[in-house]
């Protein structure tokens, strides 16, 4: 059974060789590893065509579009896959990691199979869950855990074996916003908002680089890609009747929007802040899914998103919420 591994890159040249290494010794060998660049000019592109000369399972299409998501939909539309996994071109894949998912999927027959990841840096790694409950590995979910999957779980698209035919079946596609920046977040809010089944395998099989200057989330320029790639999300899931998962579907904008808000510059938070604050403003918002303390800080924003901006520069404020992460990290 053929899986397709699809490598978007531009100017990975530090990297992808690592990554292509990792790919090509997986122990499961029937793999189309589709690498999708967009015109490197930084010595990838004679390193993607090295690997293509000698491993005949690597193929290589070039992206006249400079786009995280374009390229991963050009990867979808030549895949002749059975099923589909990404993996980043600065990331690595654990040798094992096609082999145990498509066991995996090939037993349970679920949509898709996901599994923990390993994020590292030079001198740490770190398991990350792709859900922090542990009654949400081992067993086939639906539609009943549906929603409380959309809100906690980890929002990432590699470590996963998708069926490609259920991708064309939804025409399910990325934004193609210019870069690299977020769109993973309206694929992986597509995938779980149709999929009718699917599997979290509480193991790591997938190496998630944190110490990449260049990668989009070190970006601090971005400021506003976060509300395209939300905007991407709602016409979706107007576009597919999806309204009963509008809740959910505010309360992971609204957290994103948070954790945007903690990255970018403080020079850009109070002009950030006001577009946080429009966002939200004509929403019918309920507290539903957000804690009370989450309603009422949203509350905050949208009633003086300039006070909030004060607020949030305040040291007093800066030391609350350092408490209160350092509390959630001993639970």
């Amino acid at each position: 059974m053929l899986i397709s591994i699809l490598i978007p890159s531009f100017n990975s040249a530090n990297y992808i060789r690592e990554c292509l290494e990792s790919v090509c010794a997986q122990t499961y060998v029937k793999l189309e590893i589709i690498c999708i660049d967009a015109y490197s000019n930084d010595g990838t592109l004679d390193i993607l065509r090295e690997f293509v000369r000698k491993d005949k399972r690597v193929k290589l299409i070039l992206s006249e579009k400079r786009s995280f998501g374009h390229q991963l939909n050009l990867g979808l539309e030549k895949a002749k896959g059975e099923y589909f996994s990404i993996v980043e071109s600065d990331d690595l894949a654990h040798p094992l990691m096609c082999e145990k998912l498509l066991n995996l999927a090939l037993k349970i027959k679920c949509d898709l199979v996901k599994a923990n990841l390993i994020s590292f840096t030079q001198d740490k790694q770190k398991i990350l869950n792709i859900m922090e409950d542990t009654n949400f590995y081992g067993r086939i979910l639906c539609e009943k855990e549906r929603e409380n999957v959309l809100k906690n779980s980890l929002i990432i698209n590699p470590s996963g074996l998708y069926r490609l035919d259920f991708i064309k079946e939804f025409d399910l596609k990325l934004n193609e916003t210019s870069g690299a920046a977020y769109q993973d977040t309206g694929f992986w809010f597509e995938l779980f908002s149709v999929a009718r089944t699917w599997y979290f395998h509480n193991e790591s099989l997938y190496f998630y680089r944190q110490d990449n200057l260049n990668a989009s989330t070190k970006s601090k320029e971005k400021i506003y890609a976060i509300c395209e790639e939300f905007a991407f999300i709602d016409s979706f899931l107007k576009c597919q009747k999806l309204e009963h998962l509008r809740e959910v579907f505010l309360y992971r904008k609204f957290k994103s929007y948070w954790w945007n808000l903690r990255r970018i510059d403080e020079r850009y938070r109070e002009e950030f802040l006001i577009r946080f604050a429009e966002d939200f403003k004509n929403e019918n918002l309920k507290i539903g899914v957000f804690s009370a303390s989450e309603f009422k800080e949203l509350k905050k924003i949208i009633a003086n998103p300039q006070q909030f901006a004060k607020k949030l520069s305040s040291p007093l404020f800066v030391l609350k919420k350092f408490f209160a992460r350092f509390k959630k990290s001993l639970l």
